[in-house]
């Protein structure tokens, strides 16, 4: 059996990943001489001030979801080439906002990173959705697991837009994500 097959590896990885996100979205940061509560800036922001620390985070977020993204299509026999893209194209995005760092000025990089930043939601969230669009043809289950999700990702749209740009409202999907991955891979939920 191969290693990334391994269900045990495979959830450690998945609670490394949700633990040190929400560990790094909880750090307190000091930005621009001001001090900021947990969970308000963003992890842009925070990987400003401690950008080896993003590093390990944007490690961290693609070997967690790799593992069990894959995990939860193989174990489920899903083989939709459209999620795995989406899925990789969504690693090469966080990847560059590693590279080009958050910007406070409007300038071409601040476009880059946040433009990269919001594909690799949209990216990853596509490889979730179309594996329970799939799966939800055969059972309901799957499909009420689409609609929470699809709920989570419209009230962040909206606290967005009610609130601008919060670490809190950043972290939803990410959070939603990882229980979605956790209850399909390693739950007898949808079975």
């Amino acid at each position: 059996m191969k290693i990334v097959d391994n269900r045990i590896f495979c959830m450690v990885w998945l609670f490394i990943g949700v633990g040190y996100i929400t560990w790094f979205g909880a750090l307190k940061v000091t930005y621009l001489g001001e001090s900021f509560a947990r969970f308000v800036k963003t992890a842009s922001v925070i990987a400003m001030v401690h950008p080896y620390l993003y590093t390990l985070w944007v490690v961290f977020v693609i070997a967690s979801l790799w593992l069990n993204i894959s995990y939860m299509y193989r174990h489920n026999d899903y083989n939709g080439k459209v999620g795995k893209v989406s899925m990789y194209l969504g690693f090469v995005c966080i990847i560059i906002t590693k590279i080009i760092p958050h910007e406070d000025d409007f300038n071409w990089r601040m476009v880059v990173h946040w433009t990269a930043a919001l594909a690799f939601g949209v990216f990853c969230a596509a490889s979730i959705i179309l594996f329970l669009i799939n799966k939800s043809k055969n059972n309901k289950r799957f499909l009420f697991t689409l609609l929470f999700f699809i709920a989570v990702l419209v009230v962040m749209l909206v606290l967005l837009i009610l609130f601008k740009e919060n670490g809190a409202i950043e972290t939803l999907p990410i959070w939603a994500t990882y229980l979605i991955l956790y209850l399909v891979n390693f739950t007898n939920v949808y079975k």
